[in-house]
């Protein structure tokens, strides 16, 4: 009202045809204003259809995301007991083949001390079969001279002029071939018992003999693996030892220059000049009263001095830092 009182009091100063221009432009500008508000009203619609839409769209694909979650957590699942199951497979696998080729190997070693023995066996069968064959051709011999000497005997005796006494001698003899047939043919049996304990001493004595060096071939890989890793634990040892050789030696002195290291004389009597060598370093500090030790990982530790205080039995101190050196001393070896 107040506006309209406004307009009356200019369109009382102002002509009539500029009062109708702008009531004109003003029912003009109230069209627009229903029109922009039709328009409003329309977008809020859109815009709450939109809104809702969205809202659905997204209960939709959080839940789809969901539940996508959960499948590819069993399926995580599910790989990662596969991957475990393939791992204790491989395990599985490598021990099934070591174990075949560990018997693959003891089949072949113990096939070629078969082959061995087999071919020592044909060797003792045919100088056995030799042996044999000399016996039976030395016993058919003797037996064949037996029976002559029966058969000359039993001739002899149809002589009506053979006396007895030639009689009683060739029943002597017979009697001493039969004799020493019979002492050979028991020599021949006991050199044959002989040699068959010798044979089975003989093998005795090689499965034994196989069985120690398989023991000790065992104790000889056990040794150098042992000596290896000594050998690998010297290298690092003497590794970290020239480090701290080298980090001692870094340090700056009295004057401003490295330390220079050596080996003093002996600390218990310190008449008899023996050196002792070092491994690696030790040195107390004290940081402001408090101690701090760097001690080695050997039971041995060297001395260390300055050369400029080497000859009397002050402690060396370093000037450009708050540590200094409280103890230095050796273990003696």
């Amino acid at each position: 009202m107040q506006a309209d009182m406004d307009e009356k009091e200019i369109s009382g100063g102002v002509p009539e045809h500029l009062e109708t221009k702008k009531n004109a432009s003003t029912d003009v500008l109230e069209l627009q204003i229903i029109s922009l508000e039709k328009q409003r009203q329309e977008l809020l619609m859109v815009n709450n259809q939109w809104d809702q839409q969205f809202r659905q769209m997204k209960q939709y694909y959080e839940k789809k995301v969901t539940e996508l979650k959960a499948k590819l957590e069993v399926i995580q699942k599910s790989v990662r007991e596969l991957e475990k199951e393939k791992h204790q497979m491989q395990k599985e696998c490598q021990r099934l083949e070591a174990l075949a080729r560990d018997q693959l190997l003891q089949e072949t070693r113990d096939k070629n001390i078969l082959k061995e023995e087999n071919s020592l066996l044909k060797e003792e069968s045919t100088l056995a079969n030799t042996k044999k064959m000399h016996y039976e051709y030395e016993i058919n011999r003797l037996n064949k001279a037996l029976l002559n000497a029966m058969n000359d005997h039993n001739v002899s005796s149809h002589v009506p002029n053979m006396d007895e006494v030639d009689r009683n001698c060739v029943q002597d003899e017979m009697q001493m071939q039969m004799e020493v047939l019979k002492q050979q043919v028991q020599i021949y049996e006991e050199d044959f018992k002989k040699e068959r304990s010798d044979r089975e001493r003989l093998n005795g004595e090689k499965e034994a003999l196989q069985r120690i060096n398989k023991r000790v071939q065992s104790q000889l890989k056990k040794l150098n693996s042992e000596i290896k890793d000594l050998q690998e634990e010297k290298e690092l040892l003497e590794k970290q030892v020239k480090q701290q050789a080298r980090d001692i030696q870094a340090l700056p002195g009295p004057h401003g220059f490295p330390h220079q290291m050596f080996v003093p004389p002996c600390l218990s009597c310190r008449k008899c000049g023996l050196h002792h060598p070092y491994p690696e370093p030790r040195i107390t500090l004290a940081p402001c009263g408090i101690n701090r030790t760097l001690q080695p990982s050997v039971s041995q530790t060297p001395v260390i001095t300055s050369t400029s205080q080497s000859r009397n039995s002050q402690k060396p101190t370093f000037h450009n830092s708050e540590y200094h050196i409280l103890r230095i001393h050796c273990e003696e070896k």
